[in-house]
């Protein structure tokens, strides 16, 4: 899922509001949850691969407005992502939609409100946040381990062992950075892949979960149906109302 603003001369600061996954820039990844913010440029293409449905809160500026924040904002400077505290999210979502209401309404003096409310939202993410903790590149690393080998039979040996650490810190520098176990985001992806084959595909269920990476189709039925709240058929059969 490559990102790039959608006007000529426009950035976007993007925070995640929820969901897990990785930041791909160049050959650097980062690791994202809720509370990550990061800057896209004019031109510049940044690859967020998820682990989890993932949801934003966005604000895109004009070239005049990064301009102002560049001169004033020393965050808008910085290169890497930057990690806000959930209990700040509420605010950066208030911001963000009176961003979004003004910037629709076009009232007289509008681009001034939405320049107050982005700078707003920029000191939010300079103040608040702090750049990513040293094991969160690890930790990016074995999320991106899991895209690549979630066919495969993974254990948490395997995930361990690809970041050099023992099982017990991985789990537990995993837990505090993310809040859950390794295993169930390897199932998370797993599940969001079959999501999408069975809305795209006609495919026997047993084959997608074999896809997948579940070897026992009723197995992953059931998962399906705990973690989704319906089973692999009534997804596929939403999708095709739709």
């Amino acid at each position: 899922m490559a990102f790039s603003p959608t006007e000529k001369g426009h950035y976007l600061i993007r925070i995640v509001r929820s969901g897990i996954g990785c930041l791909r820039i160049g050959e650097q990844l980062f690791l994202l949850c809720p509370g990550t913010s990061f800057i896209i440029r004019p031109g510049e293409v940044k690859s967020v691969i998820p682990l989890q449905e993932m949801e934003f809160l966005d604000f895109l500026l004009t070239a005049e407005t990064a301009a102002l924040m560049r001169a004033n904002a020393p965050a808008f400077q910085d290169q890497h992502v930057r990690i806000v505290p959930e209990k700040m999210l509420p605010r950066l979502e208030q911001l963000a939609c009176e961003c979004q209401e003004e910037q629709k309404q076009q009232r007289p003096g509008s681009q001034l409100a939405v320049l107050e409310k982005q700078l707003a939202a920029e000191r939010l993410i300079f103040q608040e946040g702090t750049g990513p903790v040293k094991a969160a590149g690890k930790i990016a690393q074995s999320l991106f381990f899991i895209t690549e080998n979630y066919v495969r039979d993974v254990t948490l040996r395997d995930l361990a062992g690809q970041q050099g650490m023992s099982i017990s810190y991985y789990r537990r520098m995993f837990r505090q950075l993310l809040g859950g176990s390794p295993i169930d985001c390897l199932l998370d992806y797993r599940l969001l892949q079959a999501g999408k084959r069975l809305a795209e595909s006609d495919a026997p269920i047993a084959g997608i979960a074999a896809e997948c990476g579940f070897n026992d189709p009723n197995y992953f039925s059931r998962l399906f149906t705990r973690r989704k709240g319906m089973t692999p058929r009534r997804w596929r059969q939403s999708f095709r109302k739709n």
